[in-house]
This record gives structure tokens, sequence and C-alpha cells, in this order.
């Protein structure tokens, strides 16, 4: 099979989307798909667009999406058929809609992302507050791309769900395939059940990752680690992505800031995090599918997050963590981590249920096989 990776960003570029590109196209090449990369895409036009931005923020405080502009799309268009002339791929996969939207059919082109721009729509805060021409033309790029596509896959039943909805996608062109962790698993099953069974619960360690404090839900995972301590359970808040806006900081938030995966020692550092705490804590605001909660499932770490866009296609309830309703307080959070904590056998069971649900399904090689199973029915059906 020869396919080509369509990709703005450069599919070589470990930080870009988290490293969510960079391991579905070395997935697939693992798999021993060969993968033309095309990538990273820059639009000559993009300046202009950028020029429009600026007009529709600085003079009617609103936003405007410079790659939903047709002119820009058709660029990204004009430039994947140039590097792929004479490539003889069999199909064009992308982790974007918007670089197939005004690309030509010649070959089945694929989607595989987190979302489409309709369910982002008032959803992010940069998908809020948008100029009427750019909810228009994001509408029309998303339309225009979905209905070329031989198959839309989504990492949640949310953003499968909004494709069928809001662009009239069919059922059997919609894929669902969660994405792997973006950093390397050390542990083997009885890797996984020893470290478990090691893991000290003298003191509750509550790992907030993420770099947006406020839409990733910091403020209440503070307020949690703030009652558990109220109620005689010693916590720590170890913060990592960010640095919480709260001075002075209490003895028991530990900081560690913004950590690179693009160095050895910062993938070491996120490793370190993950093993030694016993609760990932990320009730978003918003969200798709964050990779970090494949690797909390990597490294047998329950989560605790909110029930909000792709979560629960990730995080099952009660299974590897627990997912709330958008408006739960602390105090029921601080219930249910206080219950677990002070029944270890209980918590080593969710434990070793959220590394289960990584070796059976939030990981990367398990993915790609389900994305090229569907490019070979795809390619045949051409």
């Amino acid at each position: 099979m020869r396919i080509a990776f369509a990709s703005i960003p450069d599919p070589d570029d470990i930080s870009a989307w988290s490293g969510t590109i960079y391991h579905m196209y070395h997935g697939l090449k693992d798999h021993g798909v060969e993968v033309i990369k095309v990538g990273p895409l820059t639009s000559r036009v993009e300046q202009l667009a950028r020029l429009k931005s600026g007009y529709y923020q600085a003079i009617r405080g609103l936003r405007f999406d410079r790659f939903r502009e047709p002119a820009v799309l058709r660029d990204l268009a004009r430039q994947i058929s140039a590097q792929l002339r004479g490539s003889q791929v069999q199909a064009v996969i992308s982790p974007s809609s918007l670089p197939l939207a005004y690309l030509g059919d010649e070959v089945p082109k694929m989607v595989w992302t987190d979302a489409t721009f309709g369910g982002m729509q008032d959803f992010y805060p940069e998908f809020s507050n948008l100029a009427r021409e750019c909810e228009r033309k994001g509408n029309i790029a998303e339309r225009r791309s979905l209905g070329s596509c031989a198959a839309a896959i989504y990492s949640s039943d949310w953003a499968a769900d909004s494709a069928r909805d809001l662009y009239d996608v069919p059922a059997d062109k919609l894929l669902v395939v969660p994405f792997g962790p973006n950093i390397e698993c050390l542990l083997d099953e009885s890797g996984a059940r020893r470290m478990v069974a090691a893991k000290p619960m003298a003191t509750c360690d509550l790992l907030f990752l993420g770099v947006d404090w406020e839409r990733k839900g910091g403020p209440l995972a503070f307020q949690l680690a703030e009652e558990l301590n109220r109620r005689g359970v010693p916590t720590r808040l170890l913060v990592a992505g960010c640095e919480p806006p709260i001075h002075p900081l209490p003895s028991w938030v530990e900081t560690h800031g913004f950590i690179s995966k693009r160095t050895e020692d910062g993938r070491r550092r996120l490793i370190d995090l993950l093993l030694h705490a016993h609760f990932l804590v990320l009730p978003s605001q918003a969200d798709c599918t964050p990779c970090v909660f494949s690797e909390a499932s990597a490294y047998a770490l329950p989560v605790l997050t909110t029930a909000v866009g792709g979560i629960p296609s990730v995080v099952r309830d009660g299974v590897n963590g627990r997912t709330f309703p958008l408006d739960t307080e602390a105090q029921v959070y601080a219930e249910v981590v206080s219950s677990l904590f002070a029944d270890p056998r209980r918590y080593r069971a969710m434990a070793l249920a959220s590394y289960e649900e990584y070796r059976t399904r939030l990981n990367w090689p398990t993915a790609i096989a389900h994305v090229v199973e569907r490019l070979e029915l795809v390619i045949a059906a051409r």
C-alpha cells in the first residue's frame, strides 16, 4: 500500500498537536505502509488572510481563522497535487479536513482527526465569537472536505456524531478510532502490576497535566486537592504544563512548568510524573480527546475528568477513571477520591483496569491497524 500523508504541521515534529500527528505518520510507516510525506504546508496567500483576521480582531472584536479562507485552502490543495504528481499513491490521508477541502478526487481521500468545525463552534474559546464570514466559510470547507472523503475517522463518538448530524456524513463512511499515547510506554503487563502494587499510599498525589489552566479545569483540580487536605487525606497537587495563577501557592502544590516532548529529558520527566501520581485530574470545561488520557492509562493511572466533548470515548466511567457532569463540585470529586484511596484494593483494581484499556484499546498499533483496514477497503472499492 502506498499512500500520502498530508499535514499542515510537519509530521516529523513531535511537538505538533502534542505529538499526535507524529505518531499517526510514523505509526503508519511502522505498520508497513509506504507513506509519502506531504508537509509542512504553508500557503503563499496566507499573509493576506492573516490581515483579514487582524482586521476582524482589531476593528470588530471578532475572530477569523485564516485557514478557513478558500484561497488559502485552494493553495494548500495545489501544493498537495503538485507534490503527488507521478507518485502513484493509492490514497491520501490527513489529520485535518482543511488540506482536503479543495483537493481533487483522483485518489480516495480520508481524514483522521478529533473534531469537526461545527462541533468546535462555541465549544473552545478560539472557536467562539467567530465572524459570520468565518462561520460560513468554515462550514463550507468542512462540508466540501467530508463530502468528498471516502472515509472520515474520528477519535470519539462525539466527533463522529457531529459529522453525521451537522454535515450529513453517512454512517458507513464514519469510524471511531481513539488515539494512543504520545509518549513511550515503558510498562508491560507484569511491570504494571508490580508498579501498582508497590505504589506508596501515604499521600494522594493528584497530577494536573495541561497547558491551559482554565479550560482544562485547573481551578477545580486545586479545589479538589484543598478539599481532600481539609478532610484529613494528605494530598499533593502536581501541576505540569502551566503555572497556576495562585499567589502564594500552598505548600501542597508542586509546580513543574511546561515540559517539552521534544527532548529525552522532557519525556522522562513526564513519564516520572505519570508513574508516581495516583490520579490524573483534568476536569476540562471543553475538550475533544486529549492524548494525556491514553498516556495516563499507559501508566496505570486512573483519570478524574468531565463528561464533555469526546472524553467519554476515551475515559470509560468506572473503568479507567471517573467522568463527572460539567457542573460537579469539588466535594463530589473528593468523595470519590477519598473512598478509592481509603480502599487500596479498589484503587489498584481501577489502576490495572486503566492499563488494560491502554493495552487493548488506547494504543497506536491498535489504532493504526483499524485505520489501515479502512484504507484497504477504500482502496479496493475505488
